[in-house]
């Protein structure tokens, strides 16, 4: 119950945020490198990000189409873009899942004995994404940007801004794994915390209730009728004849003269 729990809100908190990087980062203008490797760069850090905190089969790609669908939200909408994140997601789940199967095959060292392999993966993964891209984009979504760009353009694009996305993934890969400890630490300690809240919430009722209950005793014992110093204790007395309540009397009357 808690690994489905905490794979939902991994996919929908660190989809929506790569989705607004996304919108984000594609909005600015830099003159010395392309948005296309800062954008892999960003989305590497989620992917990285969300893997480690829920490593689930399907999990990338399921947080890589929650952020493309943030792309609806640009005006004009562009297909490609939108394109762009879902190939990112598909390349990086097919590296990580197979390489889970093949880890359990014992076929290839488990991540935890390579520290770095999750960051070389992923560098991987931004490299073969653009050549991904370049591919869907020209044979099969026809798009003329890359239908009539010609050679050197494919070739730029796959070799140029793919290395530098790479790099890239580098240190945004690395400073995933380095969070990715910390915000399970606090998940877990979030989780206690709530846990220590209700069940203080539950015995703070129960005192509540208690509470309620004995002043209610003592309201209904402040009710109940009291009897009165003159009122006989036995009901038998009410009942008894008039020359013994003479005989009392006198009795009484005699008291004072024996004193």
């Amino acid at each position: 119950m808690r690994t489905r729990r905490l794979m939902v809100t991994s996919m929908l908190l660190f989809g929506s945020l790569w989705g607004l990087a996304e919108l984000g980062l594609a909005r600015l203008d830099f003159s010395i490198i392309s948005t296309a490797p800062l954008l892999t760069a960003a989305g590497i850090f989620f992917l990285v990000l969300s893997r480690q905190v829920c490593d689930v089969p399907g999990s990338s790609l399921l947080v890589g189409t929650l952020a493309a669908g943030f792309k609806f939200l640009n005006q004009p909408f562009f297909g490609c873009q939108f394109a762009a994140v879902l190939v990112l997601a598909g390349v990086f789940e097919l590296i990580f899942t197979f390489y889970r199967l093949w880890e359990k095959k014992g076929a290839v060292p488990s991540r935890e004995r390579l520290g770095w392999l999750p960051v070389a993966q992923a560098a991987t993964a931004a490299f073969l994404s653009f050549s991904a891209f370049v591919l869907l984009a020209r044979f099969g979504l026809h798009n003329p940007f890359w239908v009539n760009g010609g050679l050197e353009k494919i070739v730029r694009f796959t070799v140029l801004e793919a290395g530098g996305a790479a790099l890239l993934a580098v240190p945004s890969a690395w400073a995933a794994l380095r969070l990715a400890p910390h915000l399970l630490a606090a998940e877990q300690s979030w989780s206690t915390t709530r846990w220590l809240a209700s069940l203080t919430r539950i015995s703070h009722q129960v005192s509540t209730a208690g509470g309620a209950w004995q002043s209610s005793v003592v309201l209904f014992a402040n009710r109940s009728p009291r009897r009165s110093a003159t009122t006989t204790a036995s009901p038998d007395s009410r009942k008894s004849s008039p020359r013994s309540r003479r005989r009392r009397d006198a009795s009484r009357e005699a008291v004072p003269a024996n004193i």
